[in-house]
């Protein structure tokens, strides 16, 4: 038992009373994953976390982000996280995405090529999570791109290695 709470719908005991470490709810879809429950949170990770037979992007707790271009500008808001990539996206020129504060991302090994703007806008005290996603700009030398990025916490995946990087106060 992975002491969540919920126990293994396949293990039984035959008790007239509680026996410690067991419970009576064997509704667990993975009894080694204290993480994964009934009523757990939805995460883009390739699992079934809240034992509803669907995973991520299939899952109605998360927003689908399909494969391909993105040409409109959109604005990622933590009440729809997480987002969840089905495939690789290119972000168009002219456009702009919006990650706010407290969004969830999940990469699930995609990348997001970015040809317009690209703003992620966490805070100190709610930044923006993106795990397993690789953020780099589109490989067209002749495109103007932006990406400003605050206050997020990426975990897996990769930022992509500028060779020519330079600051500039007040912009």
């Amino acid at each position: 038992s992975d002491g969540d709470g919920y126990g293994d719908p396949g293990t039984t005991e035959l008790s007239c009373g509680s026996i410690p470490g067991l419970t009576s709810d064997g509704t667990d879809c993975d009894d080694g994953n204290s993480d994964v429950h009934p009523g757990a949170e939805e995460e883009c990770d390739g699992i079934d976390n809240d034992c509803d037979y669907l995973v991520d992007a299939d899952d109605s707790d998360t927003t689908a982000v399909d494969a391909g271009i993105m040409a409109q500008d959109e604005v990622w808001t933590a009440a729809d996280s997480p987002y969840c990539f089905t495939g690789d996206v290119q972000l168009a020129h002219g456009y702009t995405l919006v990650m706010e504060e407290g969004v969830k991302v999940g990469g699930v090994g995609h990348s997001i090529e970015v040809y317009g703007t690209l703003q992620v806008e966490g805070t100190e005290t709610d930044r923006v999570h993106i795990s397993d996603l690789h953020i780099k700009p589109g490989p067209s030398s002749t495109s103007l791109f932006l990406m400003d990025i605050s206050y997020a916490y990426m975990e897996g995946g990769g930022l992509y290695q500028f060779k020519h990087l330079s600051f500039q106060e007040g912009l």
